[in-house]
């Protein structure tokens, strides 16, 4: 299923991914480099077809764990 992410860090645009799973696997990589530096990063992931159809709100809000994984949150 495509999909989208967009870091809630303030920059960046939606990103276009081949897959939900492949998006997580993604922001993982991401959050675990800046984890080093201690600074956290939250994302979201929105399922749309291209991006002219991406909802305001999105299906997935991803965070850090509290255990250094990935919590997946179902909006």
């Amino acid at each position: 299923m495509k999909c989208f992410i967009q870091y809630a860090d303030g920059h960046g645009d939606y990103e276009r991914m081949p897959s939900i799973k492949y998006a997580i696997g993604e922001y993982r990589a991401t959050m675990e480099e800046l984890a080093r530096h201690g600074q956290p990063i939250k994302a979201s992931i929105h399922v749309a077809k291209d991006r002219d159809s991406i909802d305001e709100y999105p299906e997935l809000v991803l965070s850090p764990g509290p255990r250094g994984g990935v919590k997946i949150e179902s909006t």
